[in-house]
């Protein structure tokens, strides 16, 4: 009886494994010259549910122009005289300066920073760094739950905005 094994010769072709742990790391290049959009998950917790809206986010970013993004992604009102400030603690007094950019405080996947507007504080913690170009706008919400303010998440109605605000590179 003749075996039906079949056995691999060198011309057969077999797929590579990739280490895409790896391949990630060489596609994103050195992050140090390289522009970054940074995935943030921003989150309030309002009564019995948390709030959330990821953003992406130009690594350039002033944190002026992050706490626009996330007054158009949270429908806080423009008008407000709410006090707005950003902080390394959530249990810090004092502010960022608002010229410093988001890359400067959030580098690793797992950095955190603060933002406070009136009685309400936003956690934002960085998810993820990608590589960005001049297709990718400087501010987008990519998703989110929960209503906020009485208004309920609208994904396209905040990135129209965002588009209209912060605009491309």
């Amino acid at each position: 009886m003749s075996s039906m094994l079949h056995r691999l010769h060198r011309h057969d072709q077999v797929a590579a494994v990739v280490d895409l742990d790896a391949a990630r790391a060489f596609l994103r290049g050195d992050q140090s010259t390289q522009a970054r959009t940074l995935l943030i998950r921003c989150a309030t917790q309002r009564a019995d549910e948390e709030v959330i809206r990821y953003l992406g986010v130009d690594a350039d970013s002033t944190l002026e122009d992050v706490q626009l993004a996330l007054d158009i992604a949270f429908t806080v009102p423009s008008h407000s005289s709410a006090p707005a400030r950003f902080t390394q603690q959530h249990d810090d007094s004092g502010r960022l300066d608002l010229t410093t950019t988001i890359g400067d405080y959030l580098t690793e996947p797992g950095d955190i920073l603060f933002f406070h507007w009136g009685l309400w504080q936003f956690t934002l913690v960085l998810s993820d760094v990608l590589p960005r170009d001049t297709a990718n706008p400087r501010a987008l919400c990519v998703a989110g739950d929960g209503e906020f303010g009485g208004h309920p998440f609208d994904i396209a109605a905040i990135n129209d905005q965002l588009h209209a605000t912060t605009g491309r590179d």
